[in-house]
C-alpha cells in the first residue's frame, strides 16, 4: 500500500489574537530580572600518581531547583560531573586510565530587581497562611565558558568558568487601561482579513480588540447573546 501524500490539499489560515480590551486587571508572570551568572570553579583533583597527561572527555552539568531567599539572595547548588582520562609516566602512552569528578556548585547572588518582588507579611506567627506567590528561577542558558586542568607542583586542579542565564519572573497582578487609538473596525460574517472602517455600534455590545501589523488597532463588535 503506497503512503498518501495529501500535503497539496492542507491549508492553514492564520488569525488575528482577539481578547477584551482595558480597563481590567490580570494576572501576569511578571519578569523581575534578567541576570548572567558567571562562577568561577577551582577543584583539586586527586589522582594516584604523576600523570604525564589529562584530557577532559565531558562534563555533565546537573543544577538543583534554585532557592530564592527573602534578603535578596538567589541560592544555586548542583554539581559538575566531569569525565577525565590521564596518562601515567610509567604505562602505555596510548592506554590511559578513566576517573569521574564530582565538582560541586555552591554560590549565593545578591539580586537587583528590575520589578519589585510582593511578600505577603506576617503580622503574627500564630497565624497561617498561603505563602505570597513563590519567585520562579528559570535558566535560560548553561554552559562552560572555559574548562582546563592545571598542575602545580604533583597537585592538579581544574579551573572552569560556569555560566548562567537566569529570568526571575513572579505572578502579579497587573492592570491593563483602555486602548489610546482609533480602531478599525471588523464585522463577524467577514474573514479576518476584510475590514469595515464604519459600523452601526450598540450599546448592550461589546467588543474584541486586537492589533494587526499592517491596519493598526482593530475591533469586532459582539452582540449579546449571539455566538461568535
Amino acid at each position: 500500500m503506497s503512503e498518501m501524500n495529501n500535503l497539496n490539499e492542507l491549508k492553514c489560515e492564520y488569525y488575528i489574537p482577539m481578547g477584551k480590551p482595558g480597563s481590567i486587571v490580570i494576572k501576569a508572570p511578571v519578569v523581575l530580572s534578567t541576570l548572567k551568572i558567571s562562577i568561577p570553579i577551582n577543584k583539586r583533583i586527586n589522582l594516584n600518581s604523576k600523570s604525564s597527561r589529562i584530557e577532559i572527555i565531558s562534563n555533565k552539568i546537573s543544577i538543583k531547583k534554585p532557592k530564592f531567599n527573602k534578603d535578596n539572595r538567589l541560592v544555586i547548588n548542583g554539581y559538575i560531573h566531569k569525565y577525565i582520562k590521564y596518562f601515567n609516566n610509567n604505562s602505555n602512552k596510548n592506554i590511559g586510565r578513566n576517573l569521574e569528578v564530582k565538582i560541586p556548585i555552591n554560590s549565593e547572588i545578591l539580586i537587583n530587581f528590575d520589578q519589585i518582588p510582593i511578600y505577603n507579611p506576617v503580622s503574627n506567627k500564630n497565624i497561617f497562611y498561603e505563602e505570597s506567590k513563590a519567585i520562579k528561577c528559570d535558566f535560560e542558558c548553561i554552559k562552560l565558558i572555559s574548562d582546563c586542568i592545571a598542575q602545580s607542583e604533583y597537585r592538579y586542579f581544574n579551573d572552569s568558568l560556569l555560566e548562567l542565564t537566569v529570568t526571575l519572573t513572579q505572578i502579579q497582578n497587573i492592570f491593563i487601561p483602555e486602548p489610546d487609538g482609533d480602531f478599525v473596525l471588523i464585522t463577524n460574517n467577514l474573514k479576518p482579513n476584510q475590514f469595515k472602517n464604519n459600523g452601526a455600534e450598540n450599546k448592550n455590545s461589546h467588543y474584541l480588540v486586537g492589533y494587526d501589523s499592517s491596519r493598526g488597532l482593530i475591533a469586532n463588535i459582539i452582540e449579546p447573546n449571539k455566538k461568535r
